[in-house]
């Protein structure tokens, strides 16, 4: 259950970023629409023969119809209104294996090239740093190898998608010369090193995916600059250090997810000021401290796991008032006391993980009914009265103000 409220989460994010990049494919395709095919410079032309000849296997026969002397009548690509430059290449989802020949530099007309879900390999040829009017590249599911290239050289770059690949080496710098990108796309790849300041300096950025991949080093503070960011993965990767202080800016956030990393520290208290976040998920770090009863105040959330972490003291009664919580994952912390009676009214969680928190106690199934029936509470007291004075932080947490306090 918790991989499915995870992704209904992050697919809502997702078709954001879909719809997106269907907008601008259409904005592109209506804009460059030839009223009389042209010629293709020689160059061009040159590129698409070294490209039909890098295909080893067309399974769905595209390039064998790729016949005639007019490229700009074929499937998939698209030229500008004269007909002499190709401005959108568009072969995905074609089950293409091959590579991508250096000749690709050629089309220096191209905005926009789409090979994504592919068998493609080899590495990326350098002469892609060549297409500098490229506004959206979308390279992802495919078998790439090497290093990425400097994306500094497209200054109109918009979309940088290449996950699920075999990208391997660091990320480059440049990125401040990058004002117009929407979004990046590097999770799931070997890239290592640190994660490049500068990204903080692309005021347009609303999607950073760099998760899964072998980065090291902290959390630039300069990415708390992103406040139009909606998606933060950056989970699965070596990260250590604190939880950027200053994470309460970005209050664009739909979906913060820090998790499986080596991260260290509290809580950041400004994890409050993040209103519009689904998605919280810090799970498999080594974050201490106490469970903070501001994030009750996170009423769009519908997804928390802090699971494998050291976090002790009392669960917030203030959690009570998360009306969107579906799923809440706490297992394997250092938790004390009851489940707070407030629980009672998260009439939508289905999905509550509390097992292994040895100093949990009290009635669990009388504040959860018979939703408590379905969650393991193995290694904890739950189901056990708690011992004389536990758990009275838990109830008592009214010390702490509420934001809507004009007194405070």
């Amino acid at each position: 259950m918790g991989l499915f409220h995870r992704i209904c989460v992050l697919s809502s994010v997702s078709s954001i970023s879909q719809y997106f990049l269907t907008v601008f494919v259409l904005c592109i395709s209506w804009a460059s629409l030839p009223s009389a095919y042209g010629s293709l410079p020689q160059p061009e032309l040159q590129a698409f023969e070294a490209l039909k000849k890098s295909i080893t296997f067309d399974p769905q026969s595209l390039l064998a119809n790729w016949t005639g002397s007019e490229p700009c009548s074929w499937e998939g690509v698209t030229c500008d209104k004269t007909g002499r430059g190709t401005t959108v290449l568009d072969l995905r989802g074609q089950k293409l294996h091959g590579t991508l020949p250096e000749e690709v530099g050629n089309l220096r007309h191209l905005v926009a090239i789409y090979l994504q879900q592919n068998h493609l390999g080899g590495t990326l040829p350098k002469t892609l740093t060549q297409l500098g009017a490229l506004k959206g590249i979308y390279l992802f599911e495919n078998n790439f190898t090497g290093r990425l290239p400097k994306l500094s050289t497209f200054r109109k770059l918009q979309a940088f998608n290449v996950r699920e690949n075999q990208l391997s080496g660091t990320i480059p710098g440049g990125f401040h010369k990058l004002r117009e990108l929407v979004d990046l796309d590097l999770r799931s790849n070997r890239l290592t090193g640190t994660i490049p300041a500068d990204l903080g300096s692309c005021t347009s950025l609303q999607y950073l995916y760099l998760s899964e991949n072998v980065l090291e080093g902290t959390i630039p503070e300069t990415l708390t600059r992103l406040d139009r960011l909606k998606a933060l993965p950056l989970y699965g990767n070596q990260l250590v250090g604190r939880i950027p202080g200053g994470v309460g800016a970005m209050t664009a956030l739909l979906d913060l997810s820090l998790n499986h990393n080596n991260l260290t520290g509290t809580l950041p208290v400004d994890l409050k000021d993040l209103k519009q976040l689904k998605a919280l998920d810090l799970a498999g770090n080594s974050l201490s401290g106490v469970l903070l009863p501001e994030l009750g105040g996170l009423r769009q959330v519908s997804y928390v796991n802090l699971a494998g972490n050291r976090f002790q003291g009392t669960i917030p009664s203030r959690w009570g008032e998360l009306g969107n919580l579906q799923a809440l994952y706490l297992a394997g912390n250092l938790l004390s006391g009851p489940v707070p009676t407030t629980f009672s009214a998260l009439k939508k969680l289905s999905d509550i993980s509390l097992a292994h928190n040895e100093k949990l106690c009290g009635d669990f199934a009388a504040v959860l009914n018979e939703r408590a029936a379905d969650h393991p509470i193995d290694g904890t007291r739950l189901g056990q009265p708690c011992p004389s004075g536990v758990g009275e932080e838990a109830e008592d947490d009214d010390e702490y103000y509420d934001e809507d306090d004009e007194e405070l």
